[in-house]
């Protein structure tokens, strides 16, 4: 299962029906301490497709809560999505965890994508 969050409930409800349409088990969330409960909840998730820059807890705080969190899954992946960091930004993305950087805008093709290429981490 994926999960995606972000702020911008449009673009939200854009990205989550752009991956049912492919066909992917997927659930969105627009309030980042929200979908840290949902992480608590639902070991089934195994993607989080997080925007980076949101009010109160941004994708990478997100993706650092969720991994101290002595009951989480460890295994998880994390893609963040951003239409404002250079490459600085980027770099300190990847080394925060994230294992894809996706800057926005980007098509269905670009997401699939980075969620294809990381997918196989979860499958053996």
């Amino acid at each position: 299962m994926i999960l995606v969050v972000d702020d911008e409930e449009d673009l939200l409800e854009e990205l989550v029906e752009m991956l049912e349409r492919s066909g992917l088990d997927v659930v969105g969330e627009s309030r980042p301490r929200a979908a840290l409960d949902l992480l608590a909840k639902h070991p089934e998730i195994d993607v989080v497709v997080t925007d980076w820059r949101m009010p109160g807890l941004d994708g990478l705080a997100l993706m650092r809560a969720a991994r101290c969190d002595p009951c989480a899954r460890r295994d998880r992946t994390f893609l963040v999505m951003t239409g404002h960091e250079g490459e600085a930004g980027l770099v300190h993305a990847l080394e925060a965890g994230a294992a894809a950087v996706l800057h926005k805008p980007f098509g269905a093709d670009a997401l699939l994508a980075a969620l294809h290429g990381h997918a196989h981490a979860h499958e053996t």
